[in-house]
């Protein structure tokens, strides 16, 4: 069910659903790449182990902040 907003000035992420999905997408896209072009990754390319470090950290804290705003708009 979708979350009705009486306040016209709040955030659309309030319920978090977005965040999460957002996150889940992006973690799911980070592993098809490390699945697709892992064995360039493994080989030395200090760049590319980076991104996708870099990657991982920005989904999981899309999760984490959807998992708190669904939270406390539960609450």
């Amino acid at each position: 069910m979708p979350v009705v907003n009486s306040n016209p000035g709040s955030s659309r992420l309030e319920g978090g659903n977005t965040l999460l999905v957002l996150g889940s997408l992006l973690l799911v896209f980070e592993l098809i790449v490390m699945n697709w072009i892992g064995w360039d990754i493994r080989a030395g390319n200090y760049f590319m182990q980076i991104v996708m470090a870099v990657v991982a950290v920005i989904a999981v804290v899309l999760l984490l902040w959807g998992l708190a705003c669904r939270r406390r708009h539960s609450a």
